[in-house]
């Protein structure tokens, strides 16, 4: 495909299948058994997709992309509740040994997922996945007949990412470690980032260590987050529950808390590599230029 020269209309139209491919196996994955690691891998596949459609938007319109963009969008809520159940069930279950008083907070999340897969497996029967298929393939052949203006192409996927860095730098000099709310905020838009980063990977000066280094930044960040989750899910387990004495649980929500200030150092420390990376990026961008 690439040669000399890129072919922006062979490679995004091939970047659109690779992405749906992914996206199927992993809802085939999770139709057969909705373990966490299925949950999360199907979830960050329609994300993956999720932000190449965002880049072809400015790119070239397409009929056909806010039908399939809904229909994720739907499973990916859908999926956002189950997915952090789980990770807090892996969370408490490595903190029941040394505090067993969790024993009653770890049985009502295995309930909750039991009652979320169970809802899952109605939705998913539901849908009409030749439908979504259908749309895919579709979306994928009119954006190829559309895309054929490689400086235009060249200059909008330039701006793209430029943007999402200058946005990236703002959220970063309002974070605040006292409020993990900012950091959440810096996540998000990262993510956007990041897997536009990794879907233009081929065409791109981007290295494998590069994007392990990204991948690591973010990691850390959703670390966080499900901290923060569990700390505010158990807290309120706690008020609503009249069984045992809430001070019995200081110990184990100091250790969240604990927890939660290593990686908000760990987060700290890697902050710059945003910078580090785009700044060394951004003058030659793309390949066989």
């Amino acid at each position: 495909m690439m040669g000399n020269s890129i072919n922006y209309s062979d490679f995004f139209s091939n970047a659109l299948k690779k992405a749906f491919k992914l996206y199927k196996g992993r809802f085939n994955d999770c139709k057969a058994e909705f373990s966490e690691k299925y949950v999360h891998d199907i979830r960050v596949s329609i994300r993956r997709f999720l932000s190449l459609n965002l880049l072809l938007n400015r790119l070239a319109e397409s009929v056909y992309s806010d039908e399939l963009v809904q229909l994720l969008k739907k499973q990916l809520k859908m999926l956002n509740l189950l997915r952090d159940t789980q990770v807090q069930i892996i969370f408490i279950r490595r903190l029941i040994v040394n505090h067993p008083i969790l024993e009653r907070f770890l049985a009502l999340l295995l309930y909750n997922e039991n009652e979320t897969v169970n809802k899952m497996y109605r939705k998913l029967s539901e849908l009409d996945f030749e439908e979504i298929e259908g749309l895919a393939v579709f979306y994928r052949l009119d954006i190829k007949n559309k895309l054929t203006d490689d400086e235009f192409i060249k200059r909008t996927i330039k701006e793209t990412l430029e943007t999402y860095y200058q946005n990236i730098c703002g959220l970063i000099e309002q974070i605040d470690r006292d409020n993990p709310a900012t950091i959440h905020k810096l996540r998000l838009a990262f993510k956007k980032f990041r897997y536009t980063i990794e879907a233009l990977e081929p065409i791109i000066n981007v290295t494998k260590h590069d994007l392990k280094v990204l991948h690591a930044f973010q990691t850390v960040m959703g670390k966080i987050q499900d901290n923060c989750i569990i700390h505010r899910n158990l807290s309120s387990h706690i008020e609503n529950q009249i069984i045992i004495p809430k001070v019995r649980f200081s110990p184990v929500l100091n250790e969240i808390l604990r927890q939660r200030e290593l990686l908000i150092n760990s987060f700290m420390n890697r902050i710059n590599i945003i910078s580090n990376f785009w700044e060394s990026k951004r003058t030659d961008l793309f390949k066989n230029n």
